[in-house]
């Protein structure tokens, strides 16, 4: 249905469910180090959001979900939030409103951004505000590996800081 969202399945690799990975030529378990990232998850989907957030839990000191941009918002309200991970197309706010009044209401600590999305075509206008805001995409299905790696590099880039920066992907 139109407006409605999409459902995915999405099966996490054993690897990324647990508080370590399993080396194979070893046998022994390394603990992965959390960076001291707090990350914001904001999908309509209950699935995809339960899902994300359990394939980033260890790699990140707080992992926060809301299931609507307004929720989205009382929690960067209330929490220092250093990356939000954005549905672009909700019900309600969508993506690119839920950004713009982020970057309106905390100009000078707007936290690091990326959409994700289920190859929603934007109108031109929007696609053009995105590439001079270098907003990045993630598209639907998600890759989690891709999610973590995503995350990983742009923390040891130093691209998420705790002033916030507009997160290039």
């Amino acid at each position: 249905d139109v407006g409605m969202g999409a459902e995915f399945v999405v099966k996490i690799p054993n690897h990324l469910r647990g508080d370590s990975l399993s080396l194979d030529a070893s046998k022994e378990s390394v603990r992965i180090e959390k960076m001291p990232v707090k990350v914001l998850i904001v999908d309509d989907e209950p699935h995809l959001l339960e899902i994300m957030a359990i394939s980033i839990e260890d790699l990140c000191e707080v992992v926060h979900t809301a299931s609507s941009a307004e929720e989205g918002l009382a929690i960067l309200r209330s929490s220092s939030i250093h990356l939000v991970l954005s549905d672009l197309k909700m019900p309600g706010m969508d993506g690119l409103e839920f950004f713009r009044l982020i970057k309106k209401e905390f100009p000078v600590q707007t936290p690091g951004f990326i959409f994700i999305s289920g190859g929603v075509d934007l109108p031109a206008a929007n696609e053009v505000y995105m590439q001079e805001n270098s907003l990045g995409v993630l598209s639907k299905p998600i890759n989690l590996v891709d999610l973590r790696e995503v995350i990983t590099k742009s923390f040891h880039a130093g691209v998420i800081k705790k002033t916030g920066i507009v997160l290039k992907v």
